[in-house]
């Protein structure tokens, strides 16, 4: 009972636009990116990025199988994208913990969350 493979982020392409494009919201245990996917109608698509500092290959896949449980019990927005990014702190964290995480992002995300490019833009180049 995973996440579909029709739910998934698969692609570095899919990846980069969401993180070029999306806002972001994060806390200790996560970074959630959020970008239109341009069909209102779809259902949301989930990329996972753990990376290898925050443990072990088991360590990961269990983040990863507890994040794609949470979000398919959850009833997110359609039409959009999401890129979940967990931080070294998230391979500690329970299972209810990773879910009240992802609730509370992704409800700052749709309150408005930090757009990249209007932040890169009013920074101006590096």
């Amino acid at each position: 009972m995973g996440l579909s493979k029709h739910r998934r982020l698969r692609r570095r392409e899919e990846f980069r636009r969401v993180l070029r494009d999306g806002n972001r919201a994060r806390d200790a245990l996560l970074s959630i990116t959020a970008a239109d996917n341009g069909t209102p109608d779809s259902e949301p698509r989930y990329g996972f990025a753990i990376p290898k500092r925050v443990g072990g290959a088991v360590t990961r896949n269990r983040i990863k199988r507890r994040l794609r449980a949470i979000v398919n019990q959850t009833d997110h927005p359609r039409g959009w994208d999401y890129v979940i990014y967990a931080f070294p702190a998230a391979s500690d964290a329970t299972s209810e913990r990773l879910a009240q995480s992802v609730e509370t992002l992704v409800k700052r995300l749709r309150s408005g969350g930090r757009n990249r490019r209007t932040e890169q833009r009013a920074r101006g180049p590096r």
